[in-house]
């Protein structure tokens, strides 16, 4: 992989797609899927506009006072709140990231009044961070209904039958607003923004400023830049999609460098993901059918759930 594909998503815009352009745009994703891991989206139905108006709410939540943000410290148990500086570790072998984060999981997306949002902070919040989840779950539902065709999958509609419980209790996906402080220089030397690692779930939505920093492992085993393209999504397959098609798709390891120029290391860098995951009880280690060909595998000897796969992830990350 010398580059990161960009696949065409007008699709997303039309009520009824025509046959032939499903299928042509299949491909185009289960060739970028099985080989870069990435894919950038163009003409998706999802705006710069909307993008913009999401970090802009979330800005005085992350410029609030370290003492504030912590009233609305993260609960791992509905992955919901403030994640502080240096709390994550994705990669082992490196320091903690130096990023902070909002997570917003699957009961708060799907209404639940209960959890601690920041009004105080952000009036506007809790509202736009829903209806953008809302809309990333459309195009995630298109990008799963278009992999299925050009995979050939049996049953089309086999991922989203999958997936259906997004935004509820019984799903992990997370809608999560990233904030990258500026960098000082007393950092040790080995530090990352964000560490190396490979997504937990299905697909990850990814939306960068024009910052950059984002870095990809190519086939080759180097990490090349994934440079922000103006009204792109940045499409990525997690863990469990590959273990689930037996690597048919490739969950490729990505990191967010500190740069090395002054001025660079000054500059916040903002980024927002949306991580599709399947539905808790989904057995992901039990492969689809696809056509003119019997299920590729016998009965797994264990049955491992979304739920089991997901969580262990997490545990590794967080170190609760």
């Amino acid at each position: 992989m010398s580059h990161i594909p960009i696949v065409d998503f007008s699709l997303s815009l039309e009520e009824n797609p025509s046959r032939s352009k499903l299928e042509e745009t299949g491909k185009l994703l289960y060739d970028a899927f099985s080989t870069a891991g990435f894919v950038y989206l163009k003409n998706a139905s999802i705006k710069t506009k909307d993008v913009e108006r999401l970090n802009h709410v979330t800005e005085e939540i992350f410029k609030a006072s370290y003492e504030e943000k912590q009233k609305f410290a993260w609960d791992h148990k509905h992955n919901f709140g403030y994640v502080a500086l240096n709390r994550e570790s994705v990669d082992p072998n490196k320091p903690t990231d130096y990023k902070e984060a909002f997570n917003v999981g699957a009961e708060a997306l799907d209404g639940d009044q209960t959890f601690c949002w920041p009004h105080h902070l952000s009036d506007d919040f809790h509202i736009v961070m829903r209806n953008f989840a809302q809309a990333c779950k459309e195009v995630a539902h298109q990008v799963l209904k278009v992999l299925a065709i050009g995979m050939e999958i049996e049953d089309e509609e086999f991922f989203i039958k999958h997936h259906h419980l997004m935004h509820t209790a019984k799903n992990y996906t997370t809608l999560r607003s990233l904030y990258y402080p500026p960098v000082p220089d007393s950092l040790p030397s080995n530090q990352l923004r964000l560490g190396e690692h490979s997504d937990y779930g299905s697909i990850t939505l990814l939306f960068q400023d024009n910052i950059g920093g984002l870095q990809v492992e190519n086939m080759n085993k180097e990490f090349v830049d994934a440079v922000p393209i103006e009204g792109t999504i940045l499409v990525n397959i997690g863990d469990a999609l590959q273990f689930w098609t037996l690597g048919k798709l490739k969950s490729t390891k990505h990191r967010v460098l500190i740069p090395n120029d002054p001025v660079a290391r000054k500059k916040i860098r903002r980024s927002l993901a949306y991580f599709v995951h399947p539905d808790h009880e989904v057995i992901v280690n039990k492969p689809p059918v696809y056509k003119n060909n019997a299920c590729e595998t016998d009965k797994p000897k264990k049955l491992i759930t979304a739920f089991q796969h997901a969580a262990s992830k997490l545990d590794a990350t967080y170190h609760y």
